[in-house]
């Protein structure tokens, strides 16, 4: 894979201005600040959004009619007498109060900010952006409380938790149905901060309504040597899916644990993050297959999707892969961000922040499965929805919906020493 992890400190990323040269701030360019994990454990998906972002970015700099996307036909923003569009990264290093110094560290030289992958960064940085009065776009984090906070400067477009959580319940109930998967007990293991401790009290809330029990938790520290006695806990709950909400060492390392425990429950199932970082297939290698995830991408769906072929084989010849959920999202981020500062027609927080309550982009100008962009008064987006992919030799394949399949899941799991 074609990668770059940057690590750098938010000051030396201000110099860092994608696009052009020396500070790149003129009258006749607008700048949006992008707030993303370049040094610590996320910097591999830091890397990726970056890649997904400068995709998006050239696309709306040059001139490309053959995609029916927001503002590709032309050269720049023509709502604003076609300035190029640039953006100023800041590295948060995947904390919140470097989420918080980078949002600072770029907050007066752009006209809004997007950010920050992990939930707990986001909502650190969108803190100082709501503070300051400035449009705040997230693309990717899904812990259902950002979009809680009665925030009237945060919009978000991926879904969030709650869809993903739904999700997961109706894959479960069709694989019951469909397979006679006798799927009833649930374990979760989960990192503790928003992301992971929203999604454990949503599965905890919504597990009953499916007839489903939830019969484990494990929080999972980050902490190597913690790990088999976590997958221990797992074990003696004995459920029949364990259900994931961690980031890529975590999903790495219990992978590795299950394998040496020779532990091989019915289902596992990924809610992103984690399991889909670039690192999880590299590291593991065939142990990472049959996993299944929750996703808003897959290479897959250009064989459905003739727009998001277009797009994703735009990115595969400047980067050497394939687009993923992270690097999706951003690219659909930027792309929905860009054409609310159009629509303004202004610099100004407050009319993008108006454009941005009016934004409506249709299904088919994305290269994903949703049914559009459009913000509910939260800032959420109310028409993404999620799909269920799993691990196979060569990537993450589509399994559900049905509609959208174009690979049966392989159910049960199997065995370590069946493979």
């Amino acid at each position: 894979m074609n990668r770059r992890t940057l690590s750098l400190t938010p000051a030396l990323l201000l110099l860092l201005v994608t696009g052009c040269g020396g500070d790149g701030f003129t009258s006749e360019t607008v700048q949006v600040g992008a707030v993303y994990p370049f040094s610590g454990d996320s910097a591999d998906v830091g890397a990726e959004i970056q890649q997904g972002l400068e995709l998006a970015r050239d696309i709306i700099n040059g001139e490309h009619p053959e995609l029916d996307l927001p503002l590709a036909p032309g050269r720049g923003l023509p709502g604003l007498d076609g300035a190029p569009l640039q953006v100023l990264y800041a590295d948060t290093g995947g904390t919140p109060g470097g989420a918080r110094e980078a949002a600072r560290s770029v907050i007066g030289s752009t006209v809004a900010l997007l950010g920050a992958y992990q939930s707990v960064a986001t909502a650190s940085a969108s803190e100082v952006a709501e503070t300051a009065g400035l449009p705040f776009l997230n693309p990717e984090s899904t812990d259902p409380s950002l979009t809680e906070r009665g925030y009237a400067w945060f919009f978000r477009t991926t879904p969030d938790d709650r869809t993903f959580v739904t999700n997961a319940f109706a894959f479960i109930t069709d694989l019951n149905a469909e397979r006679d998967a006798g799927l009833a007990r649930l374990a979760v293991v989960h990192e503790g901060t928003g992301f992971g401790r929203g999604f454990m009290n949503l599965v905890e809330e919504g597990a009953p309504q499916y007839g489903l029990e939830l019969v484990g938790e494990v929080v999972a520290d980050g902490l190597p040597d913690n790990v088999p006695a976590g997958v221990a806990a797992v074990r003696a709950a004995e459920p029949d899916v364990v259900l994931f909400a961690v980031y890529e060492e975590d999903a790495v390392r219990y992978m590795q644990e299950f394998k040496r425990q020779d532990y091989a429950p019915p289902l596992i199932w990924a809610n992103d993050a984690g399991f889909v970082s670039p690192a999880f297939q590299e590291r593991l290698g065939a142990d990472a297959a049959y996993v299944t995830s929750r996703e808003v991408w897959s290479a897959a769906l250009t064989q459905t999707n003739p727009l998001a072929a277009e797009v994703n084989d735009l990115y595969r010849a400047r980067y050497g892969t394939d687009l993923n959920g992270n690097s999706a999202r951003a690219f659909i981020g930027l792309l929905t961000l860009a054409e609310a500062i159009d629509r303004a027609a202004s610099t100004e927080p407050d009319a993008i922040r108006a454009a941005l309550t009016e934004t409506h982009i249709p299904a088919e100008q994305l290269i994903v499965p949703w049914q559009g962009v459009r913000f509910d008064s939260s800032g959420q987006n109310t028409l993404g929805d999620g799909i269920v992919v799993q691990m196979f030799e060569d990537g993450y394949a589509v399994v559900w919906p049905h509609a959208l399949a174009l690979e049966p899941v392989v159910f049960p799991f199997p065995a370590w020493g069946a493979r």
